[in-house]
């Protein structure tokens, strides 16, 4: 896997979303209420959890309208800047890594532990998170955990979740 499942999840969830938009469009049912009931929808739960803002666009069985027609593609224009702000933010997140790794790379410092300590450090947690496979490096006089092409291992790694993210 390549992205923060977190993120890979929600940008998953968005697209769903914005199907569902298209698909209410095409068929002009209600958006942020229930025609029958007015009670709140799913859509509008799935947009007031993200404190994103949302255009509803209802008309009910009883006569009642709330806004217009061109709420669906508010919305839709809604998921996609929310969408590019997880990529954008996950993007940043993983230059500032490769850039840290290539820091560490031209020190020949330890990477995935920490070489005083021996405990866990901000890389492996970082790939832990994203459920990326980590290529540890240790550097301990004449003996050694991994070896030293784990920096570049790992840049390939994060190079390829780029990608993915992009996709």
């Amino acid at each position: 896997m390549s992205v923060k499942p977190a993120v890979k999840h929600e940008l998953h969830a968005c697209q769903q979303q914005v199907s569902l938009l298209l698909d209410s469009q095409r068929e002009q049912r209600s958006i942020g209420m229930d025609s029958e009931t007015l009670q709140p929808d799913a859509l509008l739960a799935f947009f007031t959890e993200r404190n994103l803002p949302f255009a509803y666009y209802v008309r009910s069985c009883s006569g009642i309208a709330i806004g217009e027609a061109s709420a669906y593609e508010k919305n839709i224009a809604t998921l996609n800047m929310y969408m590019a702000h997880l990529r954008a933010t996950e993007k940043a997140q993983i230059d500032n890594t490769i850039a840290t790794l290539n820091e560490y790379k031209s020190r020949n410092q330890a990477i995935g532990l920490s070489a005083d300590t021996l405990r866990p450090d901000r890389f492996m947690s970082f790939f832990a998170v994203r459920e990326l496979p980590f290529a540890m490096y240790v550097p301990q006089g004449e003996r050694a955990l991994g070896d030293p092409s784990a920096y570049e291992r790992n840049i390939r790694v994060l190079e390829h979740s780029l990608a993915t993210l992009q996709a």
